[in-house]
């Protein structure tokens, strides 16, 4: 399913754009569209009244128009060995390559117009709070070691 998803695919893709440069090069050297039937009817004429290729321009288009599907049939063999997931991939990480320059490319995550922080003042007044904080704390875990003899020598003597 997989294969036949892209052989169709890329059958699609290579199809349109063969023929439409095929088309733009017939129309700017000889003005022939491949897509009109009255140029077809020129050239049938020409053919079926006795017409005789001379020119060498005549030659390339005669030559042209028998390996057009030759050269049809090459291209699309050469299109399917293409990765076509890269491909359609591509502007999604021409995308990311140009929010990664847009944002700098650090190899660091960097957060921006998320909010502010609380703390103002230098960095030597936020450590000393967070030196007294600790103290503190510290200050208070000594004196648990207390309120516990304290609490202990109630209990006991309530039991005596």
């Amino acid at each position: 399913m997989k294969k036949t998803l892209k052989f169709c695919f890329v059958g699609v893709v290579w199809s349109a754009l063969f023929l439409g440069g095929m088309n733009l090069l017939f129309m700017l050297l000889w003005n022939f569209n491949l897509f009109h039937w009255s140029d077809w009817k020129i050239i049938a004429l020409f053919w079926n009244s006795g017409g005789v290729i001379r020119s060498a321009s005549d030659f390339a288009f005669l030559l042209l128009l028998v390996l057009c599907f030759t050269i049809w049939i090459w291209g699309w063999k050469k299109a399917l060995k293409i990765n076509v997931l890269a491909i359609l991939m591509k502007p999604l990480e021409y995308y990311r390559k140009y929010e990664l320059k847009k944002y700098g490319e650090s190899s660091r995550i960097v957060l921006k117009n998320i909010g502010f922080s609380a703390k103002t003042g230098s960095d030597d007044e936020i450590i000393k709070t967070e030196l007294k904080k600790i103290a503190k704390e510290i200050d208070d875990s000594k004196e648990v070691p207390k309120i516990r003899e304290v609490v202990n020598e109630r209990i006991s003597d309530i039991k005596k």
